[in-house]
């Protein structure tokens, strides 16, 4: 930061945005990790990261910002319209945001570590293969807008479709098994045990399908962003 307050010239812009998605992804795949297990370890691990993504994401603005007021910052930045400048500056908070989804799922997932033995396999597999595939969209949108590829952007995008999908119907399937668990059913699919489930397991286990949704969805925003991008070089 202090480097950054010195020398912008020092900070390339686009390895800083990239910079920015290493940090996020990391947190989103140790989370991802974290969850057969529910390690409490490798969940801490990817909070701890948080903070690094947010100082990466300030020394971002701080870049943007003077390339705003000054014409030779941006030029040393290859910042060559104006209008690149919102491009980053949309990419570089969907990012940030990205990181924090994946924290607050770091958070559920040591919150569940106490019911984890009344998880069954089906919906643990069915949790962590939403976010891997939340995981690949965000991989496809930023290689998409870097490389200005749309073919690989609209991919992405049709891929969060079927994960938006897939949420609803999950989210369903888990207040319906709840609710037959607790009627005595069998449906260890979903629930193992005999206990009841209790409303607050299922609400974290719910946020934690919806946040993976919703980093597939920043995901195709990033890639509608590559799109506009693209179109409009």
């Amino acid at each position: 930061m202090i480097q950054c307050s010195i020398d912008l010239s020092k900070f390339p812009l686009q390895t800083s945005l990239r910079r920015l998605y290493i940090i996020a992804s990391t947190i989103h795949k140790e989370v991802i990790d974290a969850l057969p297990k529910f390690d409490k370890v490798i969940a801490e691990e990817a909070l701890r990261r948080k903070e690094e993504a947010e100082t990466m994401f300030w020394i971002i603005g701080r870049l943007l910002n003077s390339c705003q007021k000054d014409k030779i910052i941006a030029k040393k930045l290859n910042i060559e319209k104006p209008i690149m400048i919102l491009w980053y500056r949309l990419f570089a908070q969907y990012l940030r945001l990205i990181a924090d989804w994946a924290a607050r799922i770091a958070e559920k997932t040591i919150a569940l570590r106490e019911n984890r033995e009344m998880i069954g396999e089906h919906l643990l597999k069915e949790i962590v293969k939403i976010n891997e595939r939340a995981y690949g969209v965000c991989h496809m949108a930023v290689n998409s807008f870097f490389s200005n590829n749309i073919e690989l952007a609209n991919q992405a995008i049709d891929t969060y479709i079927e994960i938006q999908n897939t949420e609803e119907q999950l989210q369903v399937a888990i207040c319906s098994h709840a609710y037959l668990h607790g009627k005595s059913f069998s449906v260890s699919k979903y629930f193992k045990g005999k206990k009841p489930i209790e409303p607050c397991m299922v609400a974290q286990i719910s946020f934690i399908i919806w946040s993976a949704r919703r980093i597939a969805e920043l995901g195709s925003e990033i890639a509608e962003t590559a799109i506009h991008k693209t179109l409009l070089k």
